[in-house]
């Protein structure tokens, strides 16, 4: 049964992501991103990811960035599909066995 968690929690964390839809408003400005999303991504970074050509599809108002709540939120469920497993530290490893 334990195999099942790691999924049920990718699952539960995917609908998170889904909630992000009735939250996020329909057009979010990079300048508004780390406030819309508690900090976890910032603007550079997004900045950053659009020159790459990696970032999420974007709009364009003269000097402005902005993106579209759906289109932005299957590009966060993405990363997080691809992301890799966070390790614990060595120290809470060993005292989360108590």
């Amino acid at each position: 049964m334990q195999s099942d968690l790691p999924h049920a929690r990718q699952q539960s964390d995917l609908e998170e992501y889904d909630g992000l839809l009735s939250i996020l408003p329909p057009v979010i400005a990079r300048k508004d991103i780390e406030r819309l999303l508690g900090g976890i991504i910032s603007r550079g970074h997004l900045a950053n990811l659009d020159y790459k050509g990696e970032g999420p599809p974007r709009i364009e108002v003269g000097r402005h960035v902005g993106y579209l709540r759906g289109p932005f939120v299957e590009w966060l469920k993405e990363r997080y599909a691809r992301r890799k497993p966070a390790k614990m530290p060595a120290r809470s490893r060993n005292h989360a066995l108590d």
